[in-house]
């Protein structure tokens, strides 16, 4: 298991970078502390990766966060992508519990670990936030419009996180310019998320939660549901429906 995390942990090159800077400008035990707790986040979301055993592609770790590349279908189940994207907060929980019940005594690396917890709860994309605001909507929503109100509600949380930090913006410039472009790249490439999620459904034989008998538009097809329709008398499941249509 050990071995298994950490062969798919790499650090960027503007990392190693930060780190030598840090080195020679005296803020090396900050940063150390921040690299911890942000591999610790990733470790979060490989273990729930094992658990269900998603192929992991890496963990690339940038200077104030990380990235865990997975290679899964957008059709896998909610309650399991919930999971996946609560894996880093989980562990984050932990180690601030510990903190509270002094089985951690560092209340420097605690208040950073609180810091970074929090804000990766705020609902901006890439978050972790998020994700899970996305899983949720995906509950009561299709796919599609779930990606809709999604964007929206990123954007909205851009503009409210401008506001509350507009005496800060220079120390937030970079933060805020990669919030934007995440949403954006989401918004702009929507329909090929929604082609790729109807796609995946068209290829794999894939298990579902609940079924409904109605002849549904694919537009409104939702994740962790299966799909029926009444042709001529006849009911056909959705895999050959969309046989049918997607030549």
């Amino acid at each position: 298991m050990i071995t298994y995390i950490f062969n798919k942990i790499h650090f960027k090159d503007l990392t190693l970078l930060v780190i030598l800077m840090a080195l020679l400008c005296g803020f090396i035990k900050k940063t150390v502390y921040v690299l911890i707790i942000v591999i610790l986040h990733e470790i979060g979301h490989l273990l729930v990766c094992f658990l269900f055993n998603y192929k992991v592609d890496k963990v690339e770790i940038y200077p104030f966060g990380g990235i865990t590349k997975i290679d899964k279908h957008l059709n896998d189940s909610i309650y399991h992508d919930l999971l996946l994207a609560s894996g880093g907060i989980i562990v984050q929980s932990i180690i601030y519990f510990m903190g509270y019940f002094r089985l951690i005594n560092n209340s420097f690396f605690l208040d950073l670990n609180y810091k970074i917890l929090l804000f990766n709860l705020i609902p901006i994309i890439p978050l972790d936030g998020s994700k899970i605001i996305f899983e949720l909507l995906n509950k009561f929503f299709s796919f599609y419009r779930a990606l809709n109100i999604y964007t929206i509600v990123s954007f909205v949380m851009i503009i409210v996180f401008i506001i509350y930090n507009k005496n800060n913006l220079i120390d937030c410039y970079v933060i805020i310019g990669l919030f934007i472009q995440k949403t954006i790249d989401i918004y702009k490439n929507k329909d090929i998320l929604f082609h790729k999620f109807i796609l995946e459904r068209r290829l794999y034989h894939l298990k579902f939660g609940k079924i409904k008998n109605i002849n549904q538009s694919i537009k409104n097809y939702q994740k962790d549901v299966k799909y029926f329709y009444n042709i001529n008398s006849k009911m056909v499941d959705e895999y050959d429906y969309l046989k049918s249509i997607l030549l």
